[in-house]
């Protein structure tokens, strides 16, 4: 809406100038600045965000200009500072192998030193200088020629003693020695140090081919020497005849004795697939059980009146082959004479006469199955009160 007039009594009747905001009409005013009896109109002015925004400004400097002030002061060096920077900008040490080269880089001398000592004596000669150097180096006056000598620019270490280890290992040029020997005989400069670590230094382990030989480098005492030499010997023996289960035979078998007990009753027990000794008596005779250990052992015992095949030792398997090593007959009856049948399963593997009283019947070698996995059966060949039979044999995967 446009402006209007509204009535006031400046004494003698006059307009004023109002605005209608919500109905209601607000009277404009314009804004001045100054002392009493005096008026300046406030308006916006240079770096407002606009003409109608009115901008203060303080009477002290802007902090932000202060702030913006310092952080260029800190990013812009003096001149002096810039130079030693430019000088290492133009420096271009990622083209440069050796330390002689980036040296070279950083000293005006031209890189045509090939050693750390040729750059550090072309360092000290004397330097010329034109003019003089200006304040910005900090100095509190120009230098000398003599001053800006290399030997009377002062180092960054803080000790001498520092120093003179720092440049033993500095003078040393690395990169032209081959073999370990070499650098380490120029890391080496004590004397006491040097009487035990030569000896090490003067061997040319690179030319050894055998651990033999290295140790023969190493060990200076004949004495030791001759010791480790049969201590090598042995092991290169024991090494050719270590050979894996199930690989191809090679080498000299090796002498292998037993560990002596009094019966091996005592024995600790050791776990399944565990490393045990072997062992042997007082004697020295080692202990040898016939066809298999103990575990491997079966009996079984049963009785029969019908003269039918009957089971005395279960089959013991999948893969399980079982082998009679003794078989015990029983006739009880007085005067029936029988004969009986060993089967394995269903096959006839022996036939033992078994009169009255019966018999005993040992193997050796053992009585072998007729297939894996099969029971031992026994069949008398007529019906008798009664036949009894206890066999015994061991298991076995062939």
């Amino acid at each position: 809406m446009s402006y209007q007039d509204v009535a006031y009594t400046p004494g003698s009747g006059g307009l004023a100038k109002v605005d209608r905001i919500g109905g209601s009409d607000i009277p404009r005013l314009k804004l001045g600045l100054g002392a009493e009896g005096t008026a300046v109109d406030a308006e916006g002015g240079a770096g407002a965000a606009n003409a109608g925004t009115l901008r203060t400004v303080s009477a002290s400097n802007d902090p932000a200009v202060t702030a913006l002030a310092s952080i260029l002061a800190k990013i812009i060096a003096a001149p002096a500072t810039e130079a030693k920077q430019d000088t290492l900008i133009a420096k271009d040490f990622a083209t440069q192998t050796t330390l002689a080269a980036v040296l070279a880089k950083l000293s005006a001398d031209p890189a045509t030193q090939t050693t750390l000592a040729a750059i550090l004596a072309a360092l000290g000669s004397t330097l010329t200088v034109t003019g003089t150097v200006g304040a910005n180096t900090g100095l509190a006056q120009p230098l000398t020629d003599s001053q800006l000598r290399a030997s009377a620019v002062p180092v960054s270490l803080s000790g001498v003693a520092t120093e003179a280890k720092q440049d033993a290992l500095i003078a040393k040029d690395f990169a032209t020695q081959t073999t370990l020997a070499a650098v380490l005989a120029k890391i080496i400069a004590a004397p006491a140090t040097e009487a035990k670590q030569d000896t090490l230094i003067a061997k040319d382990f690179a030319t050894q081919t055998t651990l033999a030989a290295i140790l023969a480098k190493i060990i200076a005492a004949p004495a030791t020497e001759a010791k480790q030499d049969t201590a090598i010997g042995h092991l290169a023996t024991l090494a050719a005849a270590i050979i894996a289960h199930d690989a191809v035979d090679s080498g000299n078998p090796v002498k292998v004795g037993n560990k002596a007990v009094a019966g091996v009753s005592g024995a600790t027990l050791v776990a399944a697939n565990d490393r045990t000794n072997a062992y042997a008596g007082l004697d020295g005779v080692p202990y040898v059980r016939p066809h298999c250990g103990l575990e491997d052992i079966v009996s079984g015992n049963a009785s029969n009146t019908d003269g039918a095949s009957t089971e005395v030792i279960a089959a013991g398997g999948s893969g399980i082959k079982q082998y009679l090593t003794k078989v015990v007959l029983t006739n009880m009856h007085a005067s029936s004479t029988v004969y009986v049948e060993m089967k394995s399963g269903t096959t006839v593997k022996a036939t033992l006469p078994c009169p009255p009283g019966g018999g005993t019947f040992s193997f050796d070698p053992p009585l072998p199955p007729n297939a894996a996995n099969e029971a031992w059966n026994f069949d008398p060949s007529a019906a008798t009160t009664t036949i009894y039979c206890t066999a015994v044999a061991f298991k076995s995967k062939i």
